[in-house]
């Protein structure tokens, strides 16, 4: 959900509830969660897996994504050094 400001978490549980009760009829699971503030590696996994269900400003949301994957490309890199030395410490000990 891509909203101008910031929410309450009161409002976005309202918000959750009302769509998956909505959603019910869909069978579709609903998750509600504000991407303000998340890191990068969550905002761009949201991208990947979440699906559009309705778009009033298509180019707000657009900025919005695009500032995600900016983000992302920007920590990919210090994501991939932190990945692979936590990997190789569980391999070797």
């Amino acid at each position: 959900m891509l909203l101008r400001r910031r929410v309450d978490p009161r409002r976005l549980d309202h918000l959750a509830t009302e769509l998956s009760r909505r959603g019910v009829t869909l069978r579709l699971e609903v998750d509600v969660r504000p991407l303000w503030g998340t890191s990068p590696r969550f905002a761009v996994n949201v991208l990947r897996v979440g699906i559009v269900l309705f778009d009033r400003d298509p180019a707000a949301r657009q900025r919005r994504e695009a500032g995600i994957m900016v983000a992302w490309l920007d920590f990919a890199p210090t994501w991939v050094r932190m990945r692979d030395r936590m990997f190789a410490r569980w391999t070797h000990g």
